[in-house]
């Protein structure tokens, strides 16, 4: 019996060991890291070694420990968010390491937000990677004649002119009490013009500096050249600037009084992706504008305003504003127009129009009557619901 026991016993132990060294395979991570530790480590923690894999240049462990460290932060710290703030700032390095000067700019602003001296700290920051891309510059540029060179200064020079970009940006918000913010966009600008030209998003601030003093001819001319850049381009290269990108140029342009080229771009991006409220509203509210100077757009605004509403509702979008604007144009667009076709018509006519909404448009309207408090003069005649 003592036999039987002890053979029993060294077969447990065998698969005790087995299975402890299952575990702790399945344990260890691509970035150093455990299952382990990833549950015991705070968020201190995960980001001071983020800090140091990021000084050791190791960027992409960095970033993935860092993007735990902030998840971390907001599970351990809900109703404290700047306590995730130092994370935040190490992410934006992270990011304009890696190139990504969208994602970067992204969580500055977001560690802006959280900052107590706001703007200021964001500035800070971008000075630091304007100073790293202009050291960058120069040293690519003393190896001219290189391929591989010339396509890093040509990527070089897109994220300086994108940094220095949003830095204009800060100084037009956060900053824009600086009594020096004026001219410290204007030059800010004529350095992102000089070293990226050829850069829709940086021709974009630039138009977007100009409304701001109200130089709106060069604001025009500013978007015409951002939209040659990449107008004719197939829809799929990637020199198309993105989403929400061309979805900030749409209200630019409309701002400008460019409503052709307004509907051209934002027929695009529906046509991208049929599901955005945001693109669906500027492409009823362009059209809605092109019709107040004598353009026959005025039941195609209807439309497009119908439609917006419907995919509104159906995804619970919330921007109560928006919605309430939405509302008001179609009832005023009912008056114009009188009453709208029925559904079923509708669907007949126009199948680009299907939907598979429950609740018919007449309904809705019912319903949702546009509130007393929201007036057209309440709503930017240029840019709609800003």
């Amino acid at each position: 019996m003592a036999k039987i026991k002890s053979v029993s016993k060294s077969i447990g132990t065998k698969k005790k060991k087995r299975r402890a060294h299952r575990d702790q395979e399945a344990l260890h991570r691509a970035d150093g890291t455990t299952v382990a530790t990833k549950d015991l480590e705070t968020p201190e923690q995960l980001y001071s070694k983020a800090s140091d894999l990021f000084l050791q240049l190791q960027i992409d462990k960095a970033l993935s420990v860092a993007q735990r460290s902030l998840d971390k932060f907001l599970e351990v710290y809900p109703n404290n968010p700047r306590a995730s703030y130092p994370t935040l700032l190490l992410l934006g390095q992270i990011y304009l390491a890696l190139g990504d000067v969208g994602l970067s700019r992204e969580h500055y602003f977001k560690a802006t937000e959280l900052s107590e001296v706001g703007g200021e700290e964001s500035i800070k920051w971008f000075e630091k990677a304007c100073a790293i891309l202009r050291r960058a510059l120069r040293e690519l540029e003393e190896q001219h004649g290189i391929e591989e060179a010339e396509d890093a200064i040509i990527d070089t020079r897109r994220q300086l002119g994108e940094t220095l970009c949003s830095m204009t940006e800060v100084y037009m918000t956060d900053l824009s009490f600086d009594p020096e913010a004026g001219s410290r966009c204007d030059a800010l600008m004529t350095e992102a013009v000089l070293v990226s030209p050829d850069s829709p998003a940086v021709l974009q601030t630039l138009a977007s500096v100009r409304i701001s003093e109200e130089r709106m001819d060069d604001a025009t001319s500013a978007l015409t050249r951002s939209m040659e850049l990449w107008r004719h381009l197939p829809n799929d290269d990637v020199n198309i600037p993105d989403f929400a990108t061309r979805i900030s140029l749409a209200r630019l342009l409309l701002e400008v009084g460019m409503e052709p080229e307004a509907v051209e771009v934002v027929d695009q991006l529906v046509q991208e992706d049929d599901q955005s409220v945001e693109a669906l509203y500027l492409g009823a509210w362009s059209r809605y504008l092109s019709f107040e100077k004598n353009a026959n757009t005025a039941s195609d605004s209807r439309d497009w305003f119908r439609r917006c509403l419907r995919l509104y509702t159906s995804v619970d979008y919330e921007d109560e504003k928006l919605r309430q604007h939405v509302v008001e144009m179609i009832t005023k667009l009912d008056e114009i127009l009188g009453p709208p076709v029925k559904e079923e018509e509708a669907e007949e006519e126009d199948d680009e129009w299907e939907d598979e909404a429950d609740v018919e448009y007449e309904e809705e309207i019912e319903v949702e009557e546009p509130q007393e408090d929201v007036k057209m003069n309440d709503v930017d005649m240029k840019g709609g619901v800003t």
